[in-house]
């Protein structure tokens, strides 16, 4: 665990936490925090519009030195009898870093980013669902694709100020996520576990250093406010 929080000081690019919200139906809001082994604390939002259309607001923290937010709109369906469960949703997020990359043993020169990037993303996902008593059990999987763009991010050489350029400034990252969750009552406890790589073989996967392993676990509420209304 030292070694994984250790490596949070050398990346810039930290994917957030994947939010699978496996819907029920429409009126359903979820809430939820979590907080991952490499240090980000992420805060995940979605509700229900109907019983095929979803929104999600989520935000990200990492020590003091990221900050991330996003927005997105997507489509869910139930298979009956709400064993079987399938969505894909589409957003956009903002995001910030301001950070300095200490190498180990000065074996590298170290660099500073700062600045705002912007990102893109679309996600399908998929889940099973198994109810037992007033208990129910979620498992499932989800493969974001994130196109970001990281023209704005300035990097250069601590000591000499030379500045860094990145090879492409809109990488395309792949993030899949295997996703569990169980709800009780009002009461969700929810683990996951993420991968991110890029198919850009170049030297930007040096330069634009990212966090390739996310495991986080969490806490949250559910409120199904069309049930409460009634």
């Amino acid at each position: 665990m030292g070694i994984l929080l250790c490596s949070s000081c050398h990346v810039v690019y930290f994917p957030n936490a994947r939010n699978a919200p496996m819907f029920s139906g429409k009126g359903e809001f979820q809430g939820s925090m979590s907080l991952a082994l490499t240090g980000e604390r992420n805060l995940q939002t979605s509700y229900a519009l109907n019983d095929h259309v979803g929104v999600m607001a989520n935000a990200m923290s990492v020590y003091d030195h990221t900050s991330y937010g996003e927005i997105g709109l997507g489509y869910y369906h139930n298979i009956k009898p709400r064993m079987m469960y399938f969505d894909i949703f589409g957003g956009y997020g903002m995001g910030n870093v301001d950070v300095t990359i200490d190498t180990p043993r000065n074996m590298d020169p170290a660099f500073t980013y700062h600045g705002p990037y912007q990102k893109f993303f679309i996600q399908p996902g998929w889940a099973l669902k198994q109810q037992m008593g007033k208990t129910q059990f979620l498992i499932g999987a989800v493969y974001r694709l994130s196109l970001l763009d990281i023209s704005n991010i300035s990097a250069a050489n601590q000591s000499t100020n030379a500045p860094l350029i990145f090879p492409t400034n809109h990488p395309l990252f792949h993030e899949p996520a295997f996703i569990g969750k169980v709800v009780s009552r009002q009461f969700i406890f929810t683990w996951q576990f993420g991968l991110a790589f890029t198919s850009d073989h170049s030297d930007n996967v040096n330069a634009f250093r990212t966090n390739y392993i996310l495991i986080s676990g969490g806490i949250g509420l559910l409120i199904d406010f069309k049930r409460e209304r009634k």
